[in-house]
């Protein structure tokens, strides 16, 4: 997998060097909801792209995540966008807020693979910052692959997504809605410290609830991470 990240960011940084005006093959322009393209599609010439991978598990929500993401910026996510699969597929977007940034939704970690990472390898190396995605409770290929990003000082966002479900699931009238966030929360923290990361950020978020949870501060968030880059 890390060969065909490498072959799409060598395609992509070719095709900026050479001044063409339509994107990478492996890249999407949303169309904006006001319709017609956004403008800058292309990435500006003299900047290198911002590589943000959306990795997690296989049914962690990560390619659903990346849809709300770019809806959140304005972006309409088209049919077939929105029916395709990228559980063993390569595919990133344009991120209409900042056409630097591309959203690389990474194929989903199966449970018996092998370490997806090596931080010696290049595959890690393409990407600039991560957000990592789960469903359910952390397992060990998401703390080993949080770990690998702690040594090499990138950046991440934690993202439990499906939050909406396991509330709905655990909801007592006895414990309410806000503490029990704090505990998910707390728990998702505790347990990435122990795998040594030093200070983790960590959203509670339902990818079809955008207004609800976390889902308002994780963008927040995520466009303060890249405004000084611009």
């Amino acid at each position: 997998m890390e060969e065909m990240i490498m072959f799409f960011y060598d395609l992509l940084l070719a095709t900026i060097s050479y001044l063409r005006p339509e994107p990478s093959p492996a890249t999407h322009c949303p169309r904006k909801s006001s319709g017609g393209r956004r403008g800058p599609c292309s990435q500006p010439r003299d900047r290198r792209p911002i590589n943000v991978a959306v990795t997690g598990p296989v049914g962690s929500g990560k390619s659903t995540l990346v849809r709300a993401m770019l809806r959140d910026a304005g972006a309409e996510v088209l049919e077939e966008e929105e029916a395709a699969d990228s559980s063993d597929s390569l595919r990133s977007f344009v991120f209409p807020d900042n056409p630097r940034v591309l959203l690389w939704d990474l194929p989903g970690i199966e449970a018996d693979d092998s370490a997806p990472w090596a931080p010696e390898e290049p595959g890690l190396a393409a990407f600039d910052f991560f957000i990592l995605t789960s469903g359910s409770r952390l397992n060990e290929k998401v703390l080993q692959l949080a770990r690998d990003i702690e040594r090499t000082g990138r950046l991440f966002f934690f993202v439990r997504t499906k939050v909406d479900d396991y509330v709905r699931q655990t909801q007592q009238t006895s414990f309410p809605q806000a503490q029990l966030l704090r505990e998910i929360r707390r728990h998702f923290s505790k347990g990435l410290q122990a795998a040594g990361v030093q200070a983790p950020r960590v959203f509670l978020l339902s990818a079809l609830e955008p207004r609800d949870y976390d889902f308002p501060d994780f963008m927040q968030a995520f466009r303060g991470e890249f405004s000084t880059r611009d």
